[in-house]
């Protein structure tokens, strides 16, 4: 699973640069100094803080690629704290929610000047958002009664 998610990530990454053209120099530019392990985290802040304010302005097709890449490994390790709910979600279900709530946490959460913690906060609303998600399937299905067996044994039923 978490090959898996690395490579859609990847994936999504390599089409947005493809759609975006001669206009990812930008994206290029803003990856590189983010992958610099020197970089102090006032500056990551602030240039995780400018990709999320390109995400909510511009064209969300390119910038929401960009934003998941950016975050990959720190993603890849939150969701692997998860564990599904049998039998309707799995790993990759829980995986694609957590994609999605990073990118609605990137949408709608407060964005101040001069932000700090950008992708704690971030990644920290995305899990609450998918920890939620889950408690509700999990009361959802708490709430169902199991399905009968059939005396004759036939699983067809009534048909």
């Amino acid at each position: 699973m978490q090959s898996s998610l690395a490579q859609k990530i990847r994936d999504g990454y390599r089409d947005a640069m493809f759609v975006a053209g001669g206009g990812g120099d930008d994206v290029r530019r803003l990856r590189r100094q983010l992958g610099d392990p020197a970089l102090a985290y006032v500056e990551r802040d602030r240039l995780l803080a400018a990709v999320i304010r390109r995400y909510r302005s511009e064209d969300v097709r390119l910038w929401g690629p960009v934003l998941l890449e950016l975050l990959a490994p720190a993603i890849m390790a939150r969701v692997a704290r998860f564990s599904g709910v049998p039998p309707t979600i799995d790993e990759d279900d829980i995986a694609q929610q957590f994609l999605v709530e990073v990118l609605v946490a990137a949408a709608t959460m407060p964005l101040p000047g001069e932000a700090r913690y950008v992708e704690r906060r971030l990644l920290k609303r995305a899990a609450f958002l998918t920890t939620r998600w889950l408690r509700r399937e999990n009361d959802r299905q708490a709430r169902l009664a199991p399905l009968a067996e059939d005396p004759d044994g036939d699983d067809c039923g009534d048909l």
